[in-house]
């Protein structure tokens, strides 16, 4: 079977790419989170992704807050995404969830939370035993001075996933989080 998404990709197209702005996130994944009939979502998938164990695997991007140019500072704790994506594990590696910002905030750690089951952002269980975090200085989370640790590995199909800031410095901007995936 081929499947043509150049009309789809050029309405889709952001300039400065899939991680150039808040509004390249959710237009780059509406084409992974269509609603499509499994033989035709496992096709789609299999076309942008690549195949690990027979299933596939691809990188989520969750923009946080501005991408762009003039990306501005991070202010405030709290929600800053809800989902609601197919089931999916995470792949079993080191580091297979990663935040990163274009600033690193200056004084305390930036500490971020993952739950699955919440309703509008509230609620829900975390998926860390031990949060993800930067470290103050720092834009990534791998060189974090405590990993985090999952404590799940697994998301149902169509829960609520939401990202919230646990605590922060100041100045940080352009926050990402990744997590690598295999659809069930």
């Amino acid at each position: 079977m081929t499947i043509d998404f150049t009309a789809a990709q050029t309405a889709n197209t952001v300039a400065a790419g899939p991680t150039g702005g808040a509004a390249a996130v959710p237009t780059m994944r509406a084409l992974v989170y269509a609603d499509f009939n499994a033989t035709l979502r496992a096709a789609l998938l299999a076309a942008i992704n690549c195949a690990q164990a027979g299933q596939t695997s691809q990188w989520l991007e969750f923009a946080l807050s501005n991408q762009g140019a003039s990306a501005t500072a991070i202010t405030a704790t709290g929600l800053k995404f809800c989902d609601r994506p197919p089931a999916f594990e995470f792949v079993d590696e080191t580091d297979n969830i990663r935040l990163s910002s274009i600033a690193p905030t200056t004084t305390d750690p930036l500490i971020v939370d993952v739950k699955f089951g919440s309703t509008g952002g509230a609620g829900g269980t975390s998926i860390f035993s031990t949060k993800i975090r930067t470290d103050a200085g720092e834009r990534t989370s791998l060189t974090a001075a405590t990993p985090y640790v999952l404590s799940t590995t697994t998301h149902a199909d169509d829960e609520e996933m939401s990202v919230l800031i646990d605590s922060m410095g100041t100045g940080i901007t352009g926050l990402l989080i990744r997590m690598h995936v295999r659809w069930l």
